[in-house]
């Protein structure tokens, strides 16, 4: 990878803010864009990095990308073409929901054979991306999926990004001079064998399998590994999951995302959810604090609710739900949670969008049904009201990892 070379990061959420800041903090002459839609979240943070930089934090330890380089990097919608022209890399890090427009955008702007890599979650998104694009857009051209293990939150009016968890890395099936650059900037990226990427994008979707139960219970991940309930929901819709790829004949990697759904289980059991209890009371008392204090993670389907945006359910537990109807295993667990996560999400949208406009119509203003739906398009939803629960979930795209 050459020094003048320019990493455009389509999407400045959480992890497109963390991975871009990593890239821009590491310099080596290489440029990073971060591009964005012109949204209410999307403009306060880019007012945030202009004025205190784009800060980046994990055990306490913060770096900031100061804002004299935040103003040159985070563009203006009406620059997107121009940066896209100009890009040697893509990283698409929207939700996949908003990947019908992205791709009408790379389509339009993104010169042939620049290579896309989507950090997305689900199954299949790259051939989704592939299919999107069509025809000449999408011929000789690089289209790659990486396994996202990055736990992180964004505060869009501070222009922080905080890291959470132990797990994080980049695993991808090509563009090595990507990877190399990743790693020196201090994100691990393994490259792998397309075999075994698709068995660890199968391993992801395991993982997030905790998403649901983490938005339905309203824990953090670390307490939420103390509540059988929110537990047991974890370990059926695993299990489900792991007898819909069984059937298929598809094979989970790493190991470790293979015993998920036991480990669920286990944690689920009320003997040993009591000695747990226990155990972390006894600790608590014997240290002063709370050992799961620092356990404040949380998964992006909590993240999305609490900013009243769409979710990414359906291409979670609903393409469980769907390779569920395709082989014939049935998938009530993950029926259920699509069910409440769809129901949490309607409400999120729907208070988000009555608290913006009670601030765009202000005290002694009328609020007619010609307005009632405008805030809606500001909500960072990517297409406006329609979500992803509002799609049929038999029709989520997961063909390009179930053959």
């Amino acid at each position: 990878m050459s020094c003048g070379d320019h990493v455009v990061v389509l999407g400045a959420g959480s992890i497109g803010c963390w991975v871009g800041g990593e890239l821009s903090l590491a310099g080596g002459g290489v440029r990073v864009s971060f591009l964005m839609r012109d949204s209410a979240t999307g403009r306060a943070l880019r007012a945030a990095v202009q004025s205190v930089g784009l800060t980046l934090e994990i055990a306490g330890r913060a770096r900031v990308l100061p804002p004299a380089a935040c103003a040159s990097a985070f563009a203006s919608a009406g620059e997107a073409p121009e940066r896209l022209r100009g890009a040697t890399y893509v990283l698409v890090a929207t939700k996949r929901h908003a990947n019908a427009a992205v791709a009408e955008l790379l389509a339009a702007h993104l010169p042939a054979r620049v290579p896309i890599v989507l950090l997305q979650n689900g199954l299949g998104a790259a051939d989704e991306m592939r299919a999107l694009l069509g025809g000449a857009a999408a011929a000789d051209r690089p289209i790659h999926q990486a396994v996202v293990t990055i736990s992180a939150t964004l505060a869009h009016a501070e222009g922080r990004v905080v890291r959470a968890g132990p797990l994080v890395e980049l695993v991808l099936d090509g563009v090595a001079p990507l990877a190399a650059l990743l790693g020196r900037a201090g994100v691990p990226t393994r490259i792998v064998p397309s075999e075994r990427h698709a068995c660890e994008l199968r391993g992801k979707l395991m993982l997030n399998m905790l998403n649901a139960p983490n938005a339905i219970f309203k824990k953090a991940l670390g307490p939420m590994l103390l509540d059988r309930d929110a537990c047991a929901l974890a370990a059926e819709t695993m299990a489900e999951l792991r007898a819909v790829f069984a059937t298929l004949g598809l094979r989970v990697e790493p190991r470790r995302m293979r015993a998920l759904p036991f480990v669920m289980r286990a944690l689920a059991w009320w003997p040993l959810n009591a000695l747990l209890r226990t155990l972390l009371a006894t600790l608590a008392l014997l240290s002063g604090r709370d050992p799961l204090a620092g356990s404040a993670a949380k998964s992006s389907t909590v993240e999305d609710l609490d900013a009243g945006r769409p979710t990414e359910i359906a291409f979670l537990n609903g393409a469980v739900v769907q390779l569920g109807e395709r082989v014939g295993v049935p998938t009530p667990a993950n029926a259920a949670a699509v069910r409440a996560v769809c129901a949490l999400e309607a409400e999120a949208i729907a208070r988000h969008a009555f608290a913006n406009s009670a601030k765009r119509e202000g005290p002694g203003e009328g609020r007619g049904e010609a307005r009632a739906a405008e805030p809606l398009a500001d909500a960072d939803a990517s297409d406006g009201s329609r979500t992803a629960c509002s799609q049929e979930q038999s029709r989520t795209p997961v063909d390009g990892d179930t053959t």
